[in-house]
């Protein structure tokens, strides 16, 4: 959810799936990192919780066929870089109609 009229919906369906859990005694899962020493939260399982439960709200009403979500991860750059090495997006397609072609990266292609 990258942009910001959408930020609402995921607080508002964290806020409900929070309630839900706690009224049905399940326990909420977390993120955590992939790693002991790792400050990535690389298993995002709240988040992945959080956004299927806003999903299976949307679907009553208009539903969303795509998400896309950015991630900032890793370490700076360089000193006081808001870039950071493993920062990227992530796309799922809800709605297999909406792929209307797909294409294979080419190999060994390099940046000089």
């Amino acid at each position: 959810m990258v942009e910001n009229r959408y930020i609402n919906l995921v607080e508002d369906a964290y806020q409900g799936y929070f309630e839900v859990c706690i009224a049905n005694d399940v326990e909420i899962p977390e993120n955590k990192p992939a790693y002991i020493k790792d400050h990535d939260k690389l298993f995002r399982r709240k988040g992945c919780a959080v956004i299927e439960f806003l999903h299976a709200l949307q679907k009553w009403l208009r539903g969303f066929d795509t998400v896309r979500g950015i991630f900032t991860e890793g370490s700076p750059v360089y000193e006081g870089s808001g870039f950071l090495t493993k920062t990227h997006v992530q796309i799922a397609v809800r709605n297999p109609k909406m792929i209307k072609g797909y294409f294979r990266p080419i190999q060994n292609n390099k940046i000089h």
